[in-house]
Protein backbone atom coordinates (compact mmCIF):
# COMPACT_ATOMS: atom_id res chain seq x y z
CA UNK A 1 0.00 0.00 0.00
CA UNK A 2 1.17 3.06 -1.05
CA UNK A 3 -0.25 6.51 0.70
CA UNK A 4 0.44 9.74 -0.62
CA UNK A 5 -1.06 13.20 -0.41
CA UNK A 6 0.23 16.81 -0.33
CA UNK A 7 2.41 17.53 2.74
CA UNK A 8 0.14 18.34 6.38
CA UNK A 9 -2.91 16.67 4.45
CA UNK A 10 -3.16 13.38 7.67
CA UNK A 11 -0.70 11.26 5.95
CA UNK A 12 0.56 10.11 9.44
CA UNK A 13 -2.66 10.17 10.81
CA UNK A 14 -4.38 7.36 8.20
CA UNK A 15 -1.68 5.00 8.78
CA UNK A 16 -1.40 5.42 12.59
CA UNK A 17 -5.42 4.53 12.01
CA UNK A 18 -4.56 1.90 9.86
CA UNK A 19 -1.60 0.51 12.46
CA UNK A 20 -4.12 0.61 15.31
CA UNK A 21 -6.57 -1.68 13.53
CA UNK A 22 -4.33 -3.93 12.89
CA UNK A 23 -3.10 -3.98 16.70
CA UNK A 24 -6.67 -4.38 17.92
CA UNK A 25 -6.35 -7.52 15.52
CA UNK A 26 -3.13 -8.30 17.58
CA UNK A 27 -0.84 -8.23 14.62
CA UNK A 28 2.57 -7.16 14.80
CA UNK A 29 3.59 -3.65 13.58
CA UNK A 30 6.49 -2.40 12.78
CA UNK A 31 6.82 1.21 12.44
CA UNK A 32 9.56 3.28 10.93
CA UNK A 33 9.50 6.84 11.35
CA UNK A 34 12.39 8.82 9.95
CA UNK A 35 10.52 12.11 9.62
CA UNK A 36 8.68 13.34 12.56
CA UNK A 37 10.04 12.45 16.12
CA UNK A 38 8.64 8.88 16.75
CA UNK A 39 8.05 10.09 20.22
CA UNK A 40 5.36 12.28 19.07
CA UNK A 41 3.97 9.16 16.84
CA UNK A 42 4.25 7.02 19.60
CA UNK A 43 1.98 9.83 21.35
CA UNK A 44 -0.51 9.86 18.54
CA UNK A 45 -0.76 5.97 18.45
CA UNK A 46 -1.53 5.62 22.22
CA UNK A 47 -4.36 8.20 21.90
CA UNK A 48 -6.22 6.30 18.95
CA UNK A 49 -5.39 3.11 20.76
CA UNK A 50 -7.12 4.66 24.01
CA UNK A 51 -9.35 6.89 23.16
CA UNK A 52 -7.38 9.40 25.67
CA UNK A 53 -6.29 13.28 24.65
CA UNK A 54 -2.86 13.88 24.53
CA UNK A 55 -3.08 15.95 27.82
CA UNK A 56 -4.82 12.85 29.60
CA UNK A 57 -2.09 10.58 28.14
CA UNK A 58 0.99 13.38 29.60
CA UNK A 59 -1.13 13.52 32.96
CA UNK A 60 -1.21 9.90 33.90
CA UNK A 61 1.19 7.77 31.51
CA UNK A 62 0.98 4.32 33.71
CA UNK A 63 -2.58 4.35 32.82
CA UNK A 64 -2.37 5.02 29.24
CA UNK A 65 0.18 2.97 29.07
CA UNK A 66 -1.71 0.08 30.72
CA UNK A 67 -4.88 0.81 28.42
CA UNK A 68 -3.08 0.49 25.41
CA UNK A 69 -1.22 -2.32 26.29
CA UNK A 70 -4.47 -3.84 26.80
CA UNK A 71 -5.50 -2.71 23.06
CA UNK A 72 -2.71 -3.84 21.33
CA UNK A 73 0.48 -2.14 22.08
CA UNK A 74 2.94 -5.10 23.18
CA UNK A 75 2.66 -6.10 19.31
CA UNK A 76 3.74 -1.86 18.07
CA UNK A 77 7.50 -1.55 17.32
CA UNK A 78 8.58 1.70 16.83
CA UNK A 79 11.79 2.90 15.91
CA UNK A 80 13.25 6.19 14.90
CA UNK A 81 15.52 5.52 11.74
CA UNK A 82 16.82 9.01 9.54
CA UNK A 83 17.26 8.64 6.86
CA UNK A 84 17.14 4.77 7.44
CA UNK A 85 18.38 2.23 5.23
CA UNK A 86 16.84 -1.27 3.24
CA UNK A 87 18.74 -3.52 5.33
CA UNK A 88 18.34 -1.75 8.67
CA UNK A 89 14.46 -2.22 7.83
CA UNK A 90 14.15 -5.64 6.99
CA UNK A 91 17.17 -6.84 9.59
CA UNK A 92 14.38 -5.13 12.66
CA UNK A 93 11.76 -6.26 10.34
CA UNK A 94 12.48 -9.95 10.96
CA UNK A 95 13.67 -9.41 14.07
CA UNK A 96 10.50 -8.42 15.40
CA UNK A 97 8.66 -10.70 13.31
CA UNK A 98 6.59 -7.99 11.90
CA UNK A 99 3.10 -8.80 9.86
CA UNK A 100 2.93 -5.27 9.08
CA UNK A 101 5.64 -3.32 7.85
CA UNK A 102 5.25 0.81 7.78
CA UNK A 103 7.75 3.30 6.55
CA UNK A 104 6.93 6.77 6.96
CA UNK A 105 8.07 8.86 4.51
CA UNK A 106 10.05 6.51 1.48
CA UNK A 107 11.51 9.31 0.13
CA UNK A 108 13.95 8.95 3.49
CA UNK A 109 14.76 5.78 2.99
CA UNK A 110 18.49 6.07 2.35
CA UNK A 111 19.34 4.31 -0.89
CA UNK A 112 22.38 3.89 -3.60
CA UNK A 113 21.18 6.39 -6.31
CA UNK A 114 22.01 9.73 -7.34
CA UNK A 115 18.70 10.46 -9.24
CA UNK A 116 16.18 11.23 -7.11
CA UNK A 117 13.72 9.17 -8.94
CA UNK A 118 15.12 5.98 -9.37
CA UNK A 119 15.80 6.52 -5.73
CA UNK A 120 12.66 6.62 -5.14
CA UNK A 121 11.76 3.79 -7.33
CA UNK A 122 14.45 1.59 -5.55
CA UNK A 123 12.95 2.56 -1.89
CA UNK A 124 9.77 1.21 -3.18
CA UNK A 125 10.86 -2.13 -4.57
CA UNK A 126 12.80 -2.67 -1.51
CA UNK A 127 10.20 -2.10 0.66
CA UNK A 128 8.04 -4.46 -1.45
CA UNK A 129 10.69 -7.36 -1.47
CA UNK A 130 10.96 -7.07 2.37
CA UNK A 131 7.62 -7.58 2.19
CA UNK A 132 7.54 -10.70 0.63
CA UNK A 133 10.48 -11.61 2.20
CA UNK A 134 9.16 -11.14 5.99
CA UNK A 135 5.41 -12.39 4.69
CA UNK A 136 4.79 -8.63 6.06
CA UNK A 137 2.09 -6.07 4.50
CA UNK A 138 4.15 -3.38 3.26
CA UNK A 139 2.70 0.90 3.63
CA UNK A 140 4.89 3.11 2.63
CA UNK A 141 3.91 7.10 3.12
CA UNK A 142 5.40 9.70 0.82
CA UNK A 143 4.07 13.17 -0.69
CA UNK A 144 2.21 14.22 -3.80
CA UNK A 145 3.64 16.60 -6.11
CA UNK A 146 1.95 20.01 -6.99
CA UNK A 147 -0.12 18.01 -9.75
CA UNK A 148 -2.19 17.19 -6.06
CA UNK A 149 -2.59 20.97 -4.97
CA UNK A 150 -6.70 21.40 -4.20
CA UNK A 151 -7.48 17.79 -5.55
CA UNK A 152 -9.50 15.78 -3.74
CA UNK A 153 -8.99 13.03 -5.72
CA UNK A 154 -5.32 11.78 -6.51
CA UNK A 155 -3.73 9.20 -9.18
CA UNK A 156 -0.54 7.65 -9.88
CA UNK A 157 0.93 10.45 -11.58
CA UNK A 158 0.77 12.56 -8.90
CA UNK A 159 2.77 11.04 -6.55
CA UNK A 160 5.75 13.50 -6.19
CA UNK A 161 9.19 12.73 -8.54
CA UNK A 162 7.40 9.02 -9.60
CA UNK A 163 4.75 9.06 -12.18
CA UNK A 164 5.36 5.09 -12.73
CA UNK A 165 8.13 4.03 -10.26
CA UNK A 166 6.31 3.78 -6.76
CA UNK A 167 2.98 3.34 -8.43
CA UNK A 168 4.43 0.35 -10.15
CA UNK A 169 5.74 -1.10 -6.52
Amino acid sequence: IVVFARPEMGKTLLVCNMAAGFLQQRLRVLYIGNEEPIQDTYLRMVSRLTGLTRHEIISNPREAEELAQQKGASNLFMSSMSPGTLPRIESLAAKVRADVIIVDQLRNVQVKNENFTQALEQAAKGIRQIGKRCNAVTISVTQAGDSAHGRAVLDMGDIDSSNTGIPAQ
